[in-house]
């Protein structure tokens, strides 16, 4: 494979430079990068309510278990963790606050590592 001298790369580099000013300076890629930043925009903060509301949800299942079956709350912490779904996770609150014995609570637990 040939290489490319230093005064070559040099004008290579400017070359590249001044084609990328030119590429600024259009219109076209003007509203590409808006359309790509408001993309990305929006793919973030989708991915950080989704984060938030997980992030409630585990709390909320392993305060449900902590007031009701306090023996059982690093179950809760490491089942909840692993759980992606926001749907799981309300179930999982739902089940462990009608539950009425640790046992069940358990059963509930492990079901919910499961995606039941």
């Amino acid at each position: 494979m040939a290489t490319l001298s230093d005064d070559s790369m040099e004008l290579f580099r400017r070359w590249l430079t001044g084609m990328h000013e030119l590429l600024n300076e259009s219109p076209a890629y003007q509203e590409m990068t808006r359309m790509a930043h408001e993309v990305g925009y929006k793919v973030g903060l989708e991915q950080g309510l989704l984060q938030g509301q997980l992030q409630v949800l585990r709390q909320m299942v392993t305060d449900i278990v902590s007031e009701r079956f306090p023996e059982l709350v690093r179950l809760a912490e490491e089942k909840a963790a692993n759980v992606n779904e926001p749907f799981l996770l309300r179930r999982a609150a739902l089940k462990l606050s009608t539950v009425t014995t640790a046992e069940e609570a358990r059963q509930a637990l492990l079901k919910l590592s499961e995606g039941h």
